[in-house]
């Protein structure tokens, strides 16, 4: 847990401040969820960049390396832009794996421009974590990646749950998750399978009986 709060050093009042980017990296969210996006699309909002200053981008840093050496770049990246070593460049993503466990389904894909900004924003993660050097956790790069001459990796995953299309859990004896063998998740007094889903609250009455009112 994070506290930000007030604290007087000395005899100095306190001031106001303002938290304009916080993150906490690197990190991974794991979702397990059946996603079900009934009228419209489903996609990561993008939001605006971590480093929102156009100004401090890895190629005049990268540039300033060279010409100066990494210590001096790194003490005019902080004097010039407030960005400790740890902060991405401008335009480049923090360092969150994003992972939807289940199953995702929609009506129609989103416009285009607005995939285009999903991506562009969250659909990689840069090798290494700002200007320190280090790379990212061995983790979050999926196979078939190599950082040694990949310079990002795919950071938002979709892995399908069998059990939701099947309604049986998973038995390494029978591999398929159709196998009567393999134990229902859920059923009724009767023993009837149901859905592998929790007990949600249904309305009492029908909202859709399949005929549109003029």
């Amino acid at each position: 847990d994070f506290t930000i709060r007030f604290n007087d050093i000395g005899t100095n009042a306190s001031n106001d401040y303002l938290v304009a980017r916080a993150a906490m990296v690197p990190n991974d969210v794991r979702i397990e969820a059946s996603v079900y996006a009934e009228d419209g699309s489903f996609f990561v909002i993008p939001s605006p960049w971590f480093n929102p200053n156009p100004n401090d981008r890895r190629d005049t840093y990268m540039a300033r390396v060279i010409a100066v050496g990494a210590t001096q770049a790194q003490t005019e990246r902080y004097e010039n832009f407030g960005s400790a070593p740890i902060t991405p460049f401008y335009g480049e993503p923090i360092d969150v794996r994003v992972k939807i466990i289940g199953a995702v389904s929609q009506n129609m894909p989103a416009p285009m421009s607005q995939q285009a900004e999903w991506l562009k924003k969250w659909g990689w993660i840069p090798r290494s974590l700002g200007d320190t050097g280090r790379r990212i956790p061995a983790q979050h790069v999926p196979a078939g990646f190599d950082l040694n001459t990949d310079l990002y990796v795919p950071n938002f995953i979709i892995t399908y749950d069998p059990a939701l299309g099947s309604g049986r859990a998973w038995d390494p004896a029978n591999p398929s998750p159709f196998s009567p063998a393999n134990f229902p998740l859920r059923v009724d007094d009767d023993g009837r399978m149901l859905a592998p889903m929790p007990r949600l609250p249904v309305s009492p009455t029908l909202a859709y009986f399949g005929e549109v009112n003029q």
